[in-house]
């Protein structure tokens, strides 16, 4: 299994709290990294996100990290 087909998998099942962790740790993976390792990944997750909050692109992705920042 690819990475990308593994995170599909946990998209099927992941809370809405979860999937903002995965972003937030492949943020952090980037800056650590580059972006080159796993920007599929953020693509899909950031896709995922969008999907499930419609006509909100990454809004709430936004307030959930500022809130774990407070």
């Amino acid at each position: 299994m690819t990475d990308e087909t593994d995170l599909a998998e946990f998209f099927r099942v992941a809370t809405d709290d979860e999937l903002f962790q995965k972003m937030r740790e492949l943020e952090i993976r980037s800056e650590e990294e580059g972006l080159d390792g796993v920007a599929a990944q953020v693509e899909l997750t950031a896709s995922e996100i969008e999907n499930r909050f419609p006509g909100q692109a990454l809004a709430p992705y936004k307030r959930w990290k500022q809130e774990q920042f407070l």
